[in-house]
């Protein structure tokens, strides 16, 4: 019997390291993404005919909705709005 339960508390354990883990990387996500807000609050507004920044090319994938545009480069994000205007 005390087998049993030494499986079910290694699977427990297993499960709360898994969970803990992607709440950390959602604490994350959500610190990135408040201070991309501040950064962006506080920057003047872009000239016409400037080059976007990369923050400008994540804002935009964001509302477009591009897969895997977290892990992407400011090329790749260029590259993706583009495909999808």
């Amino acid at each position: 019997m005390a087998n049993r339960f030494d499986d079910v508390e290694e699977v427990l354990d297993r499960h709360a390291r898994r969970l803990a883990r992607e709440l950390g990387g959602l604490f994350v996500d959500v610190g990135e993404a408040l201070r991309r807000a501040s950064d962006r609050d506080r920057r003047p507004p872009a000239s016409e005919g400037s080059e976007p920044t990369k923050e400008d090319l994540y804002r935009e994938a964001t509302r477009l909705d591009v897969p895997g545009r977290s892990r992407m480069t400011k090329a790749e994000l260029r590259d993706a709005i583009e495909r999808l205007k």
